[in-house]
């Protein structure tokens, strides 16, 4: 071997370290980047701003970055992440959907050919709103009929502002905090509810109702309800509730059944009643165990349509029937006097003839029955038939309504039962009532009766005043008032 290639030999063999030194520098530039999270964050009652910033991309491209969050103090991209799909360095991340006065902790992160990297982990929470801030209000009910696979969930929306609603519903999951959303095909403020069908049983659910608006998505509270097992059904009672009863305007008697298949103890048992579905007042009755059971509720609204579902109490919790529906009567009110012409207050008439004479009326023995009041016979104290507009033949008096009732008076404008009777106008406080009833008796020869409109409880100024026709002889008669209460 010749010295010229023992030359060549040594300078490959220094190439050849050169370049494994070359390669192993270059390797060793490849890191994990280096990324921060800053401490000035923006915190809401339901949402915050977080702020990373990547200090280098350790010699490799970023593939990604952003900001985790959880309730965890070291929340990783196993929890809920929020991307940055900008450039720059510095980079910002809302998160919204959060629920208020709560502790959460984030950081930022970045990934690159090496792997991923975080920033350190802060934590924050999220204000207390001021009630002045709480509009809409958004309350999440009890979940309701509550079975192995179903449930009713319900809330509602209030809102002092009038603020526009766009979407409202529940959001729904088997973990806390779920913001799966199931929105409702409805809008705007008042009660819902919804159906959930297809739950697994003996699982427990989460769920908190939400609606948007202009200031974003607002949320309820979260409430947890626990679908029921095989098992645990055959131990829940049946109850049925059966047609009401006895009904009157003010009351009805409710009918039920109880009965189980196993010895569980029914603790109380009666009735929900209400104006809504599923009423949740409840009537206990004075009984309880298994059986048939009556409960007459009283209090009642006179034609008022009403729900009512059996229920009883076990050491389980609640059950309850069917709804089922019916419909308070009218009242029937008690007649509490007979006024003659005499014997009421404050009275005050006038009649205008067209001569233009005007005057007080008087008393005529030819009433509905004995003495009645009676503008004067035209034969002998002026023509009577008005021809103002607005009329001036009027009687009024006070009376005070204990309870509130109405009041039936007899009347008659003519001589003659041919003619058709003028009707009334009835005056309670100087406003017209809009719906009196007015009726014929062909047993008194032409005289009608007339029945006001529902009159309050309270003392009242009460006037019946006629509308002539003008260039009609008439005369006007009015007796028997009759003053009923409920």
């Amino acid at each position: 071997m010749n010295l010229f290639t023992i030359t060549l030999l040594k300078m490959h063999q220094i190439f050849g370290v050169l370049f494994v030194l070359l390669l192993f520098t270059h390797c060793g530039k490849e890191k994990l980047a280096n990324v921060t999270t800053l401490e000035n964050m923006t915190i809401g009652t339901n949402s915050a701003v977080i702020h990373g910033s990547l200090k280098n991309d350790g010699g490799s491209p970023i593939i990604k970055k952003g900001i985790c969050y959880s309730f965890d103090s070291l929340p990783d991209l196993t929890n809920v992440v929020l991307y940055d799909n900008g450039s720059k360095a510095k980079y910002s991340i809302l998160i919204e959907n959060l629920l208020f006065n709560t502790t959460y902790f984030a950081r930022a992160f970045v990934q690159n050919g090496i792997g991923i990297s975080y920033g350190k982990s802060i934590r924050f929470s999220t204000v207390e709103p001021s009630e002045a801030s709480l509009d809409p209000v958004v309350i999440t009910s009890q979940a309701t009929l509550v079975s192995q696979s179903s449930a009713i969930l319900g809330g509602s929306i209030s809102s002092n502002t009038g603020i526009s609603i766009s979407s409202r519903g529940f959001c729904l999951n088997t973990t806390p905090h779920p913001i799966i959303k199931y929105p409702l095909n409805s809008s705007g403020t008042g009660s819902f509810s919804s159906s959930f069908t297809g739950l697994n049983e003996s699982t427990t659910y989460y769920f908190r109702t939400f609606c948007t608006c202009p200031l974003g998505t607002i949320y309820g509270e979260e409430v947890s309800f626990t679908t029921i097992s095989n098992s645990t059904l055959s131990s829940y009672p049946s109850v049925t509730t059966f047609s009401s009863n006895l009904i009157s305007a003010n009351s009805a008697t409710c009918n039920a059944n109880i009965s189980s298949s196993s010895s569980i103890s029914i603790l109380s048992r009666g009735f929900c009643a209400g104006t809504s579905l599923n009423p949740t007042i409840q009537y206990v009755a004075s009984t309880s165990g298994l059986g048939d059971f009556s409960l007459n509720i009283t209090g009642l609204n006179s034609l008022t349509t009403y729900y009512v579902r059996a229920f009883c109490t076990t050491s389980l919790g609640t059950f309850y029937g069917a709804n089922i529906i019916f419909t308070t009567l009218a009242p029937i009110a008690s007649l509490i006097t007979t006024n003659n012409c005499n014997s009421l207050s404050g009275i005050n008439s006038n009649y205008q003839g067209l001569n233009g004479t005007s005057d007080s009326w008087g008393i005529s023995t030819g009433g509905h029955i004995g003495n009645c009041w009676i503008a004067p016979d035209p034969m002998n104290s002026g023509d009577l038939g008005s021809t103002s507009p607005s009329g001036t033949n009027y009687i009024e008096f006070t009376r005070t309504f204990n309870n509130s009732g109405y009041f039936t008076f007899w009347f008659n404008t003519y001589p003659s039962p041919s003619l058709t009777n003028i009707q009334p106008t009835i005056y309670i406080d100087g406003v017209a009532q809009t719906s009196p009833t007015f009726s014929e008796n062909s047993y008194h020869g032409w005289f009608m009766q007339a029945t006001s409109s529902i009159i309050t409880a309270g003392f009242h100024t009460i006037k019946i005043k006629f509308i002539g026709i003008g260039g009609t002889n008439c005369f006007y008669k009015i007796d028997e008032l009759m003053f009923y209460e409920y």
